[in-house]
């Protein structure tokens, strides 16, 4: 359950960037979550949705964004993806590889709206 604690650690990123600012509200944040993460995005956005209650984030919708696993052969420099966790080269079937991307859990993007006071 590792996604709760993730959702928090989003939510404080997207309050501590909107500092003081009591005149707009948070409405997306974008989330890059590599594959080798094990996270589960619909648990993640569930966890955020539940934890935002009460803060700016509270109407934000959390918009996770899967990255693949993709690698270079060591041995014959083939780039690939790896679709399942068979860690071998599409093309020589070496298994010395780099992983290039599938590690990442970033937030990439907050989207704020300005909050209308009447």
């Amino acid at each position: 359950m590792h996604e709760a604690s993730i959702a928090m650690s989003i939510l404080r990123i997207a309050n501590s960037a909107m500092g003081d600012r009591k005149d707009a509200k948070v409405v997306r944040i974008e989330v890059a979550i590599g594959k080798l993460k094990a996270i589960e995005p619909e648990f993640l956005v569930q966890c955020f949705t539940a934890l935002a209650k009460g803060t700016l984030c509270e109407s934000a919708k959390l918009q996770p964004r899967e990255v693949p696993v993709t690698v270079r052969c060591r041995s014959c420099s083939g780039m690939s993806e790896i679709q399942r966790f068979h860690f071998k080269c599409d093309f020589c079937s070496a298994s010395d590889l780099e992983i290039l991307s599938g590690r990442e859990l970033k937030v990439e993007k907050i989207h704020a709206k300005p909050t209308l006071h009447k």
